[in-house]
C-alpha cells in the first residue's frame, strides 16, 4: 500500500490420482499470506505475519484426509509460532486419525542491513522453547502425549530442563492453535491462471539463493528440516522437495506394530527410498520423541515433513 503496508497471498492446488503409491488419491490445496509494513528500503519493520493453511481431501477409499493451519509472527529479534495439523490416514485398510499441535517462541538473528541485497543465509534461528501435543488412533490403539522442549541455538543441543530456557514462559500455551479448525481454501479472485502466458520467471541463482544451503542457519543441524524443499531448487518443484511421505502399509519388511529399532528404521527408509543422512535424522527425531513402535516413528517423521 501507499502507506508502507504489505500483503500478498500465494495459493496452489493439485490433484493426485494415487497411481504408483498404492492407489491413494486426493486433491491438495495450500495458501500462504504474508502481511506487514515496509520501510523506505522495502524491508519489513515491526512484526511480519506469515499465515499458512493447507488441506487434502481423499478421492478414493485409500486416500488421506488432513488439514493444517500454521502462523508465525516474525519480529526483528524473535518470533512466535503456533500450528495445528489434523486428519485421518489409511493404514493396511484401517482408517486412523491424528491431531498434532505445537507453539512457542524462538530467537531470530538477522545480519542483513539496509542498503544491501537481502540474503536469507544471514538469517539464523537461535534459542527457543516449544510446547504441544500429539494424539490419535492407530488400529485399536489410542495415543496421546504432551510435548515440551527447549534448545540452545549456539550448541544446537536440547536443554534438559525446558523451564531453564531464556524463552520459557509459564503462560505459553497452545490454546490458540487448539482452536484452529479446518480451513476453507479457495483460489483468490485475482489468482493467476498458470496455464496462460508466463508473466514472470524467477531465477533463484540471480537472487543469491544457494539451493542446498539457503536455510542452513535455520535448521539447527537437524536433517528432517528440508531446506532444499523450502526453495525447491532453481527449477521449482524438484521431486526431492516433496519429501519422503511414509505409508507403512506399502512396506513389505516393516509394519506399524514393529518395535522402534535401528533395523526397522532402516527398513522403513529403504521402503520410501530415503537417503542415509535423512534416515539418521528421522531415527534421532523418533528417539527424542520416545516412540514405542514404528507407527509412532512414521507419524513423527511425516509430521515433520516440509510442506
Amino acid at each position: 500500500g501507499t502507506d508502507g503496508s504489505y500483503s500478498s497471498t500465494f495459493y496452489g492446488n493439485h490433484s493426485h490420482d494415487g497411481e504408483g503409491d498404492g492407489g491413494s488419491g486426493g486433491t491438495f490445496q495450500d495458501s500462504t499470506t504474508v502481511t506487514g509494513n515496509l520501510n523506505a528500503s522495502n524491508r519489513f519493520v515491526g512484526v511480519k505475519t506469515i499465515s499458512m493453511s493447507m488441506s487434502q481431501t481423499a478421492t478414493d477409499q485409500n486416500g488421506d484426509d488432513f488439514w493444517g493451519v500454521f502462523n508465525f509472527a516474525q519480529g526483528a529479534a524473535s518470533g512466535e509460532f503456533n500450528g495445528k495439523m489434523s486428519g485421518s490416514f489409511t493404514n493396511q485398510g484401517v482408517q486412523d486419525t491424528f491431531t498434532n499441535i505445537i507453539g512457542g517462541p524462538v530467537q531470530l538473528i538477522d545480519s542483513n542491513v539496509d542498503g544491501s541485497p537481502y540474503n536469507i543465509k544471514l538469517l539464523a534461528m537461535g534459542d527457543g522453547y516449544i510446547t504441544g501435543s500429539m494424539s490419535g488412533t492407530f488400529g485399536n490403539q489410542v495415543f496421546s502425549e504432551t510435548i515440551t522442549g527447549a534448545w540452545d541455538g549456539d550448541t544446537k543441543a536440547a536443554i534438559a530442563d525446558p523451564t531453564q530456557s531464556d524463552y520459557y514462559d509459564a503462560s505459553i500455551s497452545t490454546d490458540t492453535a487448539t482452536a484452529y479448525t479446518q480451513p476453507n481454501l479457495s483460489a483468490p479472485a485475482d489468482a493467476w491462471n498458470c496455464s496462460g502466458t508466463v508473466e514472470k520467471t524467477v531465477n533463484f541463482a540471480e537472487i543469491g539463493i544457494d539451493d542446498f544451503s539457503a536455510c542452513e542457519n535455520l535448521t539447527l543441524g537437524h536433517l528432517w528440516v528440508n531446506c532444499y524443499g523450502i526453495d525447491q531448487g532453481q527449477g521449482g518443484g524438484n521431486e526431492s522437495a516433496q519429501g519422503n511421505f511414509i505409508d507403512l502399509g506399502n512396506c513389505e519388511n516393516v509394519s506399524g506394530a514393529d518395535d522402534f529399532t535401528t533395523a526397522n528404521v532402516q527398513a522403513m527408509c529403504s521402503c520410501v527410498e530415503m537417503d542415509a543422512n535423512s534416515c539418521a535424522g528421522v531415527e534421532t527425531l523418533c528417539t527424542q520423541e520416545n516412540v514405542a513402535n514404528m507407527a509412532g516413528c512414521a507419524n513423527v517423521a511425516n509430521t515433520n515433513q516440509p510442506e
